[in-house]
């Protein structure tokens, strides 16, 4: 039997007991289920040393010294639940659509000229894809965003797509397709200028519409989207102005709203010249 005396000294082996095996049934688990390489340390708070006839126990109390590694807009830290979610790349874009180009930088404000909407800052929607830099160009990514009378557009794309080179597509109902020039290279945040130069485009395909090569636009004149302006894409233009259309349609070449001779001219400019898309 344990005498009064000793009693205390008794129960404070049992803690220190009970201490050492937590400590011990801890690191076993730390060692199997390490996410991260990172080296653990511990910032103490307290700790002591005990030793018997038999046994020596040094224990720590303390908390978890914790690193955090960061690239971009990715931050990681030891130690901690990682968030589910990433912050999404945002993509700058400036282009102009040739139909629908004015003067001095500007363009139309189509969708409100046609009855859709009523911001005097919007010109259309677009189509942004985001291509493989390889074969087969698949399409990685497609998001719809509104272009601006001014020619800027921006959208957000998948985190998983940064710090990776991608080319940009640019989609619209009556402009030809056309790509960048050359893979684009992805961050938190990207600024692509098409209207620059004729070069910005993939294989120069662009025409300026500014007339001092200040301000390059993608053609207009595929409304029935088969890659080129053809004849068939006259005679939708052809039947729409004989039917008085008026309203959104992508016949309406210049973008006032209506369906008119007027809309016939810039296409029948391109079949002479002979445009298509251009893209690997």
């Amino acid at each position: 039997m344990i005498s009064k005396s000793l009693r205390p000294r008794f129960k404070s082996k049992q803690m220190k007991y009970k201490i050492l095996s937590t400590l011990v049934i801890l690191c076993v688990i730390s060692s199997k289920l390490h996410a991260q390489t990172i080296s653990r340390s511990v910032i103490p708070t307290n700790g002591g040393y005990y030793a018997g006839s038999s046994i020596q126990v040094s224990y720590t109390l303390g908390e978890t010294f914790t690193k955090t590694l960061s690239q971009g807009n990715i931050i990681l830290t030891q130690g901690f639940q990682q968030p589910d979610t990433l912050v999404p790349i945002t993509l700058h874009l400036t282009c102009f659509i040739q139909g629908y180009y004015l003067w001095n930088g500007e363009m139309q404000a189509v969708l409100m000229n046609q009855g859709v909407s009523n911001d005097p800052t919007v010109t259309d929607t677009m189509e942004v894809q985001i291509l493989q830099a390889t074969p087969p160009y698949a399409v990685v990514q497609s998001t719809p965003a509104l272009l601006h009378t001014n020619g800027t557009l921006s959208c957000k794309l998948n985190p998983s797509l940064f710090g990776h080179a991608y080319y940009i597509g640019l989609q619209h109902r009556t402009a030809v397709e056309t790509w960048s020039a050359n893979p684009v290279w992805l961050n938190g945040n990207t600024s692509y200028n098409f209207s620059s130069a004729a070069s910005q485009a993939y294989g120069d395909n662009q025409i300026d519409v500014s007339g001092d090569g200040s301000v390059f636009a993608l053609y207009t004149g595929d409304n029935i989207k088969d890659g080129n302006v053809d004849l068939n894409d006259l005679g939708a233009i052809e039947f729409d102005n004989n039917n008085f259309a008026y309203g959104y349609y992508a016949t309406d070449i210049s973008g006032d709203g209506n369906v008119d001779l007027y809309d016939l001219l810039l296409p029948e400019d391109n079949i002479t010249n002979f445009v298509y898309s251009t893209h690997p």
